[in-house]
């Protein structure tokens, strides 16, 4: 499996964030605990009477669209990286054995489905 993505104070800093948040963060599992009481503030916003989110302030918008722009850049690297570990190291497996059904091929699928219910109904009985 891919590891997850390193992530470089410098980087988050260039997001707009103070050093004492970004020299927190040296990966990506460090990066959604620092941001989980953030997302906690959204999420239950209208559930609490005095919530500590304030809507109005500019400074507020700012952060979260810094943190939601970081977070959707390292899962993008992340599936991403995933994606190419499937195809390296999974797919070829998955493929072993099978028969592309393609039009020259249509007489050896042929679905007879009189056949298939008695099948299904006798497995349920």
């Amino acid at each position: 499996m891919p590891k997850p993505p390193t992530i470089s104070p410098e980087f988050i800093q260039g997001f707009g964030f103070i050093p004492e948040f970004a020299n927190k963060i040296n990966k990506f599992d460090d990066l959604i605990r620092e941001l989980t009481k953030s997302r906690d503030f959204i999420a239950h916003f209208f559930l609490r009477e005095h919530s500590p989110l304030h809507i109005s302030d500019g400074n507020s918008y700012r952060f979260y669209s810094a943190a939601s722009a970081l977070l959707l850049h390292f899962t993008h690297e992340a599936v991403n990286d995933l994606r190419i570990y499937f195809n390296q190291n999974i797919s070829s497996h998955l493929y072993r054995g099978s028969i592309l059904p393609e039009i020259e091929k249509r007489n050896q699928f042929v679905i007879k489905t009189k056949s298939f219910w008695e099948k299904a109904n006798t497995i349920q009985e």
